[in-house]
């Protein structure tokens, strides 16, 4: 009898452990499948983290290069009109006496129709006796201006008027048009 109790003491004893193995398995499944979950939220969550800091690194670079690149295109371009200019001055400065000559004699007709009889012209030293010899049919009187490249500035007696035909004012005057003809330029790669 005894031994029949211990008997059943112990089948009830291992049903009770296998019924609790049971519900243990259930219990770890279920963390398991929860943990599982969490993991799979955390892995989304810190997947859009990644991709949301990967677009704004890559927002930044584009736009970083996109600000380079004007910078690159502008300084093409700066150095595109300075040549220009440069070029132009040394046509400008390299002219033949006899094309300089005329260009001299038509600006200083045009700065008498603007301005009278009564004027004066501002030229370099070293053109004063070929501005002189174009002035003497106009009763001007020529002085030394401050010229660098060629050209004259007209002037009004009573300097109330000054037109200046001077090569770097004629060049000044061409920036907006060297500027848009170099963006065009460059706008279209070359």
């Amino acid at each position: 009898m005894v031994e029949e109790i211990v008997k059943k003491i112990e089948e009830e004893t291992a049903r009770k452990i296998k019924n609790m193995m049971i519900r243990c398995d259930k219990a770890v499944e279920k963390i398991m499948a929860n943990a599982r979950e969490k993991v799979e939220k955390e892995r989304k969550r810190i997947q859009k983290e990644v991709e949301k800091t990967v677009n704004t690194a890559w927002k930044r670079a584009i736009s970083s290069a996109n600000l380079e690149g004007k910078r690159l295109v502008l300084e093409a371009m700066d150095n595109a009109v300075r040549m220009a200019i440069e070029r132009a001055k040394e046509k400008l400065s390299s002219l033949d006496e006899k094309t300089y000559a005329s260009f001299l004699e038509r600006k200083i007709a045009e700065g008498r129709e603007m301005l009278g009889s009564s004027f004066r012209v501002y030229c370099r030293e070293k053109d004063m006796a070929l501005v002189r010899r174009l002035c003497e049919r106009h009763g001007c009187e020529v002085l030394r201006g401050d010229i660098e490249i060629g050209g004259v500035i007209i002037e009004s007696k009573d300097r109330g008027m000054k037109i200046n035909y001077t090569f770097e004012e004629i060049i000044a005057r061409s920036m907006p048009s060297l500027r848009e003809v170099a963006a065009k330029h460059l706008g279209e790669g070359g």
